[in-house]
């Protein structure tokens, strides 16, 4: 993130001197929820769409910082069949984010086993080389697959943006920054676990079968009667 880089209060200095028009909406975050049970994979989905007019310019992306925390839920990541897809971009996987970004970069990762992902992104040339600018304009979706544990308590857990130095972030050319701790529309991102089918006990499963076996006695005794009669 651009904070990371130079000292926060420097870079909302520069933000206020470069910036003259008033900033009166922001990207739209919406997610999505997934469901399963204890043992399962699930995915859900988590978007960004530019807002009218918008905070930051998404075609002109010079620092990203994306994150995705789901704590000690008895969930967990697998980056491996997770995608980050740009506008109608091909999908990236997340374990591979650094190949499909301009050249000139430099990306850092997060750890899966810590109860969260992440990835920063920085244009080493901080916008002064078009080729090396990142173009969100077009919206961003992420598809994250999750395993759920299979002693997981079954429950809604919630996926947030934001871990330890600060949320997910955008920071456009003219360094502007966009945060985003949270969805800014509609429900969070989340994976439920469900319960799973009540089995019946050993001593229950076998009054069901007596049960069954005295039904068909009686069945087959009357169906005998009508043969007789």
């Amino acid at each position: 993130m651009f904070s990371r880089i130079f000292p926060r209060a420097s870079a909302v200095a520069l933000v206020l001197a470069l910036v003259t028009t008033p900033l009166l909406a922001s990207p739209v975050v919406t997610a999505t929820s997934a469901s399963g049970l204890p043992g399962s994979t699930v995915s859900t989905t988590m978007r960004i769409d530019p807002g009218l007019p918008a905070t930051v310019d998404l075609a002109s992306t010079v620092a990203w910082d994306l994150v995705l925390n789901w704590g000690s839920a008895p969930i967990y990541l697998d980056p491996a069949n997770s995608t980050l897809k740009i506008g109608s971009g091909t999908p990236i996987l997340l374990s591979n984010v650094p190949a499909g970004l301009p050249p000139d970069t430099t990306v850092s990762g997060g750890g899966v086993a810590d109860g969260f992902y992440r990835f920063s992104w920085l244009d080493a040339n901080l916008g002064a080389d078009p080729l090396t600018i990142l173009d969100l304009d077009d919206g961003v979706l992420i598809t994250a697959s999750f395993q759920i544990l299979a002693n997981a308590t079954p429950g809604s857990y919630e996926i947030g943006f934001t871990h330890g130095v600060g949320p997910s972030a955008l920071t456009d050319a003219n360094l502007v920054e966009f945060q985003y701790a949270s969805v800014s529309a509609g429900d969070p991102m989340r994976v439920v676990v469900e319960r799973s089918p009540t089995v019946p006990e050993p001593g229950t499963a076998g009054l069901l079968a007596c049960g069954v076996a005295a039904l068909l006695f009686l069945a087959a005794r009357r169906r005998s009667g009508l043969e007789m009669s």
